[in-house]
């Protein structure tokens, strides 16, 4: 017999549905006018909806959609982006250690294995699950040991130790106890806990901020994972996991429709929420400055705003290549060659900032890298990267 649905469920996606259109606003009525329920149960469901952040007030009888939504839309993102970073890493270990290499995410009380590979001699099978019971898995144990202690506390106190093999841990407090040592050591080990043949190691993968938000593992058949090969395991995963933590938070980008820069750096460089920008003019790829024309005999004739707008373009160019505008840069350098410009470089700047936008600080220079270079741009932005 089929599963019932539950009808709850049906009708609070009911009411998501009716704020379909952007910036929606509705009223209880007017929300059980689009679904088809009494004004008691639609105003019942937004306030159940308002409470878990869902839906927000627009008003005193409004509502609209809440930032929840949003937020879980970003850790999907989040997540295919770090899968797709970390899928080499675990193919390179799942090559060079033999096993299953995975990398998983925490998703509610479920460790999930976001990238999976398996060396090409192990037998085939039947394609592994890749949810993963926290309490009893090296991966859910890092995942774990990673909350913070209220968070861990919540999913503690309502979390099924069941009981896969005679070593599983059934007690809370002995698992508590255990995450303990997994954080203070910086790991985790399975050991027949989940299946009764098999042993695992995992290593934690940080963010920006040193923040646990998905962990490296390797399982294999207990009989070929010695504890005098741990170590080396440990190493191997740790290393991949640096690794990953540096491709996902911290990123180098030459524009290949940017002039190229004029030495051996990139034009900006992400690392974590912060974009800092190199060095940047007016110069096109073809090397040549707008704001720059022929005058009498072969003396050049330059026209600082012109070149002013092309460099700031440029600097919101790149800023916008990491998904950034340019109200998010926070501190721009400014390097006139000559202060002579200064009241025109102030005339151009205030056509994009007023006072509420960046810090900034300028200074004259009696030269920059090119003969029809009149300003460099120097710029840090602040954009947070999308985070579980």
């Amino acid at each position: 017999m089929a599963t019932p649905r539950n009808a709850s469920v049906q009708k609070a996606f009911q009411i998501l549905e009716a704020f379909a259109p952007a910036g929606c606003q509705l009223t209880a009525t007017e929300v059980a006018s689009r679904t088809a329920m009494t004004v008691a149960t639609a105003h019942r469901f937004l306030l159940t909806l308002e409470h878990l952040g869902v839906v927000s007030r627009a008003g005193a009888n409004r509502f609209q959609l809440g930032t929840l939504l949003a937020e879980l839309g970003g850790r999907v993102e989040h997540d295919k982006l770090m899968a797709r970073i970390a899928q080499s890493h675990v193919d390179d270990l799942a090559m060079g250690l033999g096993g299953a290499v995975a990398a998983a995410v925490l998703s509610g009380r479920k460790a999930i294995q976001m990238a999976m590979s398996h060396h090409p001699a192990a037998a085939a099978g039947d394609p592994p699950d890749p949810r993963l019971p926290v309490h009893c898995t090296a991966a859910g144990k890092v995942l774990l040991a990673g909350l913070r202690p209220a968070m861990l506390e919540a999913i503690l106190d309502d979390l099924e130790l069941t009981a896969y093999t005679p070593r599983t841990v059934t007690a809370v407090d002995t698992l508590r106890a255990e995450l303990e040592t997994v954080r203070a050591r910086g790991w985790a080990l399975e050991d027949a806990e989940f299946a009764a043949d098999t042993r695992g190691i995992a290593v934690p993968i940080l963010d920006g901020h040193d923040r646990v938000v998905a962990a490296l593992a390797m399982t294999a058949l207990r009989h070929e994972m010695d504890d005098g090969d741990m170590e080396r395991y440990r190493e191997e995963l740790a290393r991949h996991a640096a690794r990953i933590h540096r491709e996902f938070y911290m990123e180098n980008k030459v524009l290949p429709t940017k002039a190229r820069p004029r030495g051996n750096f990139p034009h900006a460089k992400r690392i974590g929420d912060l974009i800092l920008v190199s060095g940047t003019s007016a110069r096109q790829p073809d090397d040549t400055f707008p704001g720059v024309a022929p005058g009498a005999n072969g003396v050049p004739v330059f026209d600082f705003r012109v070149q002013a707008r092309a460099a700031l373009a440029n600097l919101f160019d790149i800023v916008a290549s990491f998904g950034a505008a340019r109200e998010d840069i926070v501190e721009i350098q400014a390097f006139l060659v000559g202060m002579k410009h200064y009241d025109a470089f102030n005339e151009v700047y205030g056509e994009f900032y007023d006072q509420s936008g960046p810090t900034r600080t300028t200074v004259g220079v009696s030269e920059l890298p090119h003969p029809h270079q009149l300003l460099m741009l120097k710029a840090m932005a602040y954009k947070p990267v999308a985070t579980p």
